[in-house]
C-alpha cells in the first residue's frame, strides 16, 4: 500500500485521533508570529484541515492549502467548503515565485520524499524576509519512534537530526534558522531579504 491509498483510507477517522496536544501546539506555533489581512500563507500538507480554522481567526484571508491525498482533502473542504485548498505533491507543485509571506509544514513533514527539494521550492515560494516553519506536537524522538510503530506505510518516514535540519535551511539560503525539540518540534528559517526569486 502506498503513502496516497494509507492516507486516503484513514482520512475519515483522522480527526477522532487528534489529542489536545495537537491543537495546542498549532497555537503555540502561530504564537510566535504577527499576521496582517494582506499576508498570503500557504498550508503545505494540510490534512483535514488543523491549522487553517486559527490561522482564519487570526485574520489571515489569503489562505492556500496543498494536500496530497484526496480522502484528506475531501474531510478539509466538508468541515471548511470556503477554504483554498489543491490536492497536489507540494514537490510536484507548480508554486509561484516569491508569493507567500509564510509557509507551514505541520505534522506532515517527514512523509515527504524529497527534502532538499521542499526547502528549494519553498524557498523559492516565499517573498523576501518570508518564513518557513516546520512543526510537530512531538519530539523529534517522539514521532520517530510512532511511525515506526504505526505502519510498514510510513516506518521510515522519519525527521532528521538536528545537524541535518539546520543544513538542509541554510544549503536552500534560509538565515536565522531556530530548531527546538522539547516536548514537541519547532523549527523556522527566514528568507534573505536580498536574495528574492523572480
Amino acid at each position: 500500500m502506498g503513502k496516497h491509498s494509507f492516507f486516503n483510507r484513514i482520512s475519515e477517522e483522522w480527526d477522532q485521533h487528534l489529542k489536545e496536544k495537537d491543537f495546542s501546539s498549532v497555537q503555540k506555533m502561530l504564537a510566535h508570529f504577527s499576521f496582517s489581512p494582506h499576508e498570503k500563507v500557504l498550508d503545505v500538507g494540510a490534512g483535514t484541515g488543523i491549522v487553517y480554522p486559527y490561522l482564519r481567526d487570526l485574520g489571515v484571508s489569503d489562505y492556500q492549502a496543498l494536500e496530497p491525498s484526496e480522502g484528506m482533502a475531501r474531510v478539509f473542504l466538508k468541515k471548511h467548503p470556503e477554504a483554498k485548498i489543491r490536492v497536489v505533491e507540494f514537490e510536484e507543485d507548480d508554486t509561484p515565485a516569491a508569493c507567500f509571506d509564510k509557509i507551514f509544514i505541520f505534522n506532515a513533514f517527514p512523509h515527504f520524499k524529497d527534502f532538499e527539494l521542499v526547502f528549494q521550492k519553498s524557498y523559492r515560494a516565499l517573498k523576501a524576509t518570508g518564513i518557513l516553519v516546520i512543526c510537530h506536537s512531538m519530539s523529534r524522538e517522539e514521532l520517530n519512534a510512532y511511525h515506526k510503530k504505526a505502519s510498514k506505510v510510513v516506518a521510515e518516514d522519519v525527521l532528521p537530526a538536528q545537524d541535518v535540519m539546520t543544513s538542509l535551511f541554510t544549503n536552500a539560503g534560509f538565515v536565522d534558522v531556530q530548531i527546538e525539540n522539547t516536548n514537541w518540534y519547532f523549527a523556522s528559517g527566514s528568507k534573505a531579504p536580498f536574495k528574492e526569486e523572480v
